[in-house]
């Protein structure tokens, strides 16, 4: 019987036997043998990792838990959101469902945050063309059994001197999603990495200049390098940019080569497969906080303030939610 979904009951299924055996291929051929399903080992390791997700997340240490929410409403949203990948409003309503306590979404909001769990959907929902989507699915099956802890993933964000103005945002055209200027008073253009071993420094483009080869190689040998040396010296370590001209470039390539630095490629239109996105948006939050920037050197003094003290929980948390969420559940369409 060939079967492309698999119900809740029966993933759960599927990871008991593999918590038994630790054999994705021994899961995959028991129930092609007892149920004839036609299972992949890749498949299993899909479902086993998005259990992974919820189980770390259940894990999570005792003393981050709020005051506000109680451990059964914890556990429930933990569930909800990584799980169901539920909004914050249909966790609220679950809880209320099952508990009887009614908790707003603004309180969800200030939990999630302070827990660590960054949940966060596209505020655009991209129309990609079939290779897009085909590109898309090539990509998340690079990951299943790679080791995360190779994984780099950098990319560069706008800081504006107000925060009701972006200099790019993702916009929707008639058929597909794309970049649209808009015109900013000032602000800061930035650069940074993650992974699941910290960050890199924080790299900020000097005023009057933009992102092009020569301002991302330099960048890149400022901050990027040496966290490279320091904490990526593996040959599985893998570097994941987006499809930035700047990116892409004769340049650029012939830099990483020279350093010896192996890449992902990223596929395009795809800034929800990024987890530094999700930085940002939590990055922005924090510096915006009840306030706009008079000055540039006011608002660079907050951005690397805060971009030094975000915890290597929240870093973590959310490379799971890319890795053990949206990764998994890209689903191949075909070109």
């Amino acid at each position: 019987m060939s079967k492309s979904q698999y119900s809740e009951v029966e993933r759960a299924m599927i990871y008991g036997s593999w918590l038994v055996t630790s054999d994705s291929t021994a899961t995959a051929e028991l129930y092609r043998t007892l149920l004839g399903w036609s299972l992949s080992r890749t498949t299993v390791d899909r479902i086993v990792e998005k259990f992974k997700f919820v189980d770390n997340f259940n894990n999570y240490p005792g003393q981050v838990r709020s005051q506000l929410v109680g451990n059964v409403e914890c556990d429930m949203l933990i569930e909800s959101l990584g799980f169901n990948h539920n909004t914050l409003d249909q966790a609220a309503v679950d809880i209320k469902m099952e508990t009887g306590k009614i908790i707003n979404k603004r309180t969800l909001d200030n939990y999630t945050e302070d827990l660590g769990l960054i949940y966060s959907k596209p505020t655009i929902k991209l129309n990609h063309t079939p290779e897009d989507l085909d590109k898309r699915y090539d990509y998340a099956n690079l990951f299943p059994g790679y080791p995360a802890e190779s994984l780099i993933w950098e990319d560069e964000s706008f800081f504006p001197l107000e925060w009701d103005c972006t200099s790019k945002q993702w916009m929707l055209s008639k058929d597909r999603a794309e970049i649209t200027q808009i015109n900013c008073r000032g602000g800061l253009h930035v650069l940074g990495a993650i992974s699941l071993r910290g960050s890199s420094e924080l790299y900020i483009l000097e005023k009057g200049l933009t992102w092009n080869s020569a301002t991302y190689i330099e960048a890149l040998s400022t901050v990027v390098l040496p966290f490279l040396t320091q904490y990526h010296k593996a040959r599985t370590t893998r570097f994941i940019h987006d499809n930035a001209r700047c990116h892409s470039s004769e340049e650029t390539t012939a830099w990483l080569e020279k350093n010896e630095i192996k890449t992902f490629a990223h596929p395009p239109r795809s800034p929800d497969l990024n987890p530094i996105e999700l930085i940002w948006g939590l990055l922005k939050r924090r510096v915006y906080r009840n306030k706009n920037f008079k000055s540039l050197e006011a608002l660079r003094h907050k951005i690397m303030g805060e971009w030094k003290s975000l915890g290597q929980e929240i870093i973590n948390n959310c490379i799971y939610e890319v890795l053990y969420n949206r990764l998994l559940n890209v689903e191949y369409v075909g070109v």
